[in-house]
């Protein structure tokens, strides 16, 4: 399975293709868009001017472009991202139609009372990323979390075990090169766990602009 559609000619593995494309966005600098944001201060910056968190609806062939320039990420972003993931194409349509979808796969949960344009923190994404790749999580994520005490905080610990985030702290705000890579590891997590056949295809999108 490919977990992107148009980035490279068809025909190519799975394996390395995502992975590539997220190295030229690193190298083309989307990385540095990061520049200045320390966890702490993404940590107080509470706003959700929908200006700064873009949640306007792009193509899914410029899905990855979008994300590379974003400082921080929204509840739309990762929602997109992760019904991809596990679906295998652009689910939905609208935040609505992937939040359902994943709902009612157990990936989110009401009480986290996610919107559209909230900016997304890593404890969140590690949810959805542990619930989305069937993760077998240690004791406490499944004596503590599976009742929805510190769900978040105990996946993002398992996330780092796995080596699927980057280190921080859990509620520190996701970028957009950060959920890219994210997606990137959970999508060869996939492969070398089995969750896909081959041939099928995920459609995030065009490599993106160097």
């Amino acid at each position: 399975m490919k977990i992107i559609k148009s980035v490279e000619p068809a025909g190519y593995r799975r394996g390395g293709v995502l992975a590539a494309a997220l190295l030229l966005l690193i190298i083309a600098g989307a990385c540095q868009q990061n520049a200045g944001f320390t966890d702490g201060q993404m940590a107080e910056d509470k706003s959700t001017d929908t200006a700064l968190s873009g949640a306007r609806e792009v193509p899914a062939e410029d899905f990855l472009d979008d994300l590379a320039g974003r400082t921080k990420c929204t509840g739309a972003h990762a929602c997109r991202g992760i019904a991809m993931l596990i679906g295998g194409k652009d689910v939905g349509g609208t935040f609505d139609a992937r939040y359902q979808y994943l709902l009612e796969r157990d990936i989110v949960r009401p009480a986290w009372n996610l919107h559209e344009d909230q900016w997304i923190d890593r404890g969140t994404l590690a949810y959805m990323l542990y619930k989305g790749l069937k993760i077998r999580g240690g004791v406490n994520m499944c004596l503590f979390a599976s009742w929805g005490l510190g769900d978040r905080h105990y996946a993002y610990r398992e996330m780092l075990y796995h080596q699927l985030l980057q280190s921080g702290v859990d509620y520190g705000y996701v970028s957009g090169p950060e959920l890219l890579t994210a997606l990137g590891k959970a999508d060869r997590y996939m492969e070398d766990h089995g969750q896909y056949s081959p041939e099928r295809k995920i459609q995030l999108g065009k490599k993106p602009q160097t």
